[in-house]
C-alpha cells in the first residue's frame, strides 16, 4: 500500500479507517432515511413504498452499474481472474446474504448489499407502525445476537451463517434509525447547551479514529483486544456516531456545525458515493496486478477525475430523473 500513498501517510491504517468510514455512512444513512420517511408519513398520513424503492434505485444503481461494467472491462482486458457467478451475485447486491468472494476491485460493494436489505425492510416496518418497537427490541438483543454469531460462526466455526455483514453492521444502521425517531419526537437543543455536551462531542468524534489507530498499530497481536474489536467494538462506536450526528443536527450555532456544513465538505459529501465506488481500484493493492496508474500520485488524480465523471455524467442525471418521474404533478400538489 505504501506505493499508493504519499510517504508521510504510510503509517495510517487505511483499511481500518475505511471500515470506520463505512460505519459512519451506515449511521448517517439510517438517520436520513428514517427522518425522511417519518416526515412523509406525518405530512401525507402514509408512506409510498414503491416510490421510495424506485427513487433509491435511481440514486444507487445507475452509478453502481456503470462502475461494475467498467470493472468487468478491466478484468477481461487485462486477463484477470473473474468468477462470473460471483460477479453476478455482486451485480445484484446479494453478497450480504449469498456467500460470494467478489472480485477484488468490487469487493467493497458489500456495504451496498447491506443497504439494500435495509431499504427493502425498514420502510414497511415504519409504514405499519412497528418501526420503533422493532428498533428498540433489536438494539437490545444485538449484543446477544452478535456474541452468539461471533462464538459459533467466527471463533469456533461450529456452523456458517452467510449474513456476517448484516449482523456486524446492523447496530450502526439501528443507531441512525433511532436518532431519526428521537429527533422527530423531541427537541434536544436546550438539553445539549452545556460545556459538558461540547466535550462529549469532541470525545465521541475522536474516539472511533483513535480506537482504530491504536488497535491497528499497537494491538494487532493482542488477542483480547482483537476479540473486542471484532465483536463488541461496534457498540461504543455506534454510540459515538449517534451523538456526533445528534449534536451537529441540533446545535446549529456552533463552530462544529459551520465546519461540517462548509461548502467544501458539503461538496465532498455530494460526490462521496462516486468516490466510494472508484477508490478501491486506485488505492487498495492487489498482489501481482499493480498498474502504473495505481501508483502515487497519479492514482489519486485519476481517482478524483473518474469519480467526478461518474458523479456528473451518471449519478446526478439519474437522481434528477428519478425525482422528476416520481414527483407529484402540480395539480395533484394543489389538490392534496
Amino acid at each position: 500500500m505504501h506505493d499508493r500513498l504519499p510517504e508521510w501517510l504510510t503509517w495510517l491504517p487505511g483499511p481500518g479507517f475505511g471500515a470506520t468510514g463505512v460505519r459512519l455512512f451506515f449511521v448517517i444513512s439510517g438517520f436520513i432515511i428514517t427522518h425522511n420517511l417519518l416526515k412523509e408519513k406525518t405530512k401525507s398520513g402514509s408512506i409510498n413504498i414503491g416510490s421510495f424503492w424506485i427513487r433509491r434505485f435511481f440514486r444507487i444503481y445507475p452509478a453502481f452499474f456503470a462502475f461494475m461494467i467498467t470493472m468487468l472491462l478491466v478484468y477481461l482486458n487485462f486477463d484477470m481472474n473473474l468468477d462470473i457467478t460471483k460477479y453476478i451475485v455482486t451485480l445484484f447486491l446479494l453478497t450480504s446474504v449469498i456467500p460470494a468472494n467478489s472480485g477484488w476491485y468490487f469487493g467493497h460493494t458489500w456495504s451496498l448489499s447491506v443497504e439494500q436489505i435495509f431499504y427493502l425492510i425498514w420502510p414497511m416496518l415504519i409504514k405499519i407502525g412497528l418501526g420503533s418497537r422493532f428498533l428498540i427490541a433489536s438494539i437490545l438483543l444485538w449484543p446477544l445476537i452478535r456474541g452468539i454469531h461471533y462464538l459459533l460462526c467466527e471463533k469456533y466455526q461450529i456452523f456458517y451463517i452467510p449474513i456476517y455483514d448484516i449482523v456486524n453492521n446492523y447496530i450502526f444502521m439501528s443507531a441512525g434509525c433511532l436518532l431519526g425517531f428521537l429527533i422527530d419526537k423531541y427537541n434536544f437543543n436546550n438539553k445539549l447547551d452545556n460545556y459538558k455536551m461540547y466535550l462529549l462531542f469532541i470525545f465521541c468524534f475522536f474516539y472511533p479514529l483513535v480506537e482504530r489507530l491504536v488497535f491497528d498499530n499497537f494491538l494487532t497481536s493482542f488477542k483480547p483486544a482483537q476479540t473486542y474489536i471484532s465483536s463488541f467494538s461496534p457498540v461504543p462506536i455506534s454510540i459515538c456516531f449517534f451523538y456526533v450526528i445528534l449534536f451537529l443536527v441540533t446545535k446549529k450555532n456552533t463552530v462544529f456545525y459551520r465546519i461540517f456544513n462548509s461548502s467544501i465538505l458539503v461538496y465532498i459529501g455530494s460526490v462521496s458515493y462516486s468516490i466510494y465506488l472508484c477508490q478501491q481500484f486506485f488505492t487498495i493493492p492487489l498482489n501481482g496486478n499493480t498498474f502504473y496508474i495505481q501508483l502515487f500520485p497519479i492514482n489519486v488524480i485519476l481517482m478524483v477525475v473518474f469519480s467526478l465523471l461518474l458523479y456528473y455524467l451518471v449519478e446526478v442525471p439519474f437522481v434528477r430523473l428519478g425525482h422528476k418521474l416520481f414527483a407529484k404533478p402540480k395539480s395533484a400538489r394543489q389538490i392534496g
